[in-house]
């Protein structure tokens, strides 16, 4: 079986993926991420696939001092509160902030959604 000499090319040849640098891919992918994100609810007042359940969630811990219910009423049910809690504390408090519970529901997972994916990239990149 021949193989491609690698010298066909020439000598400075530098293939495409290395003339770009890996910022710009980081950039150009991060704002793709937004966009995508950002297009399912941009014309929608209400929150994303399972928002209301959540934003049932963390009010009923904030109406708790903080603390974790046993279950919360949704849809005429007792729905046992079995998910990890730092994100629903975490938007619970920013409602201290002024923040209305739906406006937190609508932006924090896009908000923590971009957050991993720079964090990701620099993780990739190392």
């Amino acid at each position: 079986m021949a193989y491609a000499d690698p010298n066909l090319r020439g000598e400075g040849y530098v293939p495409l993926s290395r003339q770009i640098p890996v910022e710009f891919w980081a950039g150009f992918i991060l704002l793709l991420s937004i966009y995508y994100r950002l297009s399912f609810f941009s014309d929608s007042p209400f929150p994303m696939n399972d928002g209301a359940v959540f934003l049932r969630f963390f009010e009923e811990i904030a109406a708790n001092n903080y603390r974790l219910p046993e279950c919360v009423m949704f849809n005429k049910e007792c729905i046992t509160f079995t998910y990890p809690p730092l994100s629903f504390y975490f938007a619970a408090f920013a409602t201290e902030f002024g923040f209305t519970p739906l406006e937190v529901t609508k932006w924090y997972g896009n908000v923590v959604h971009t957050i991993y994916t720079i964090i990701a990239f620099f993780v990739i990149k190392r």
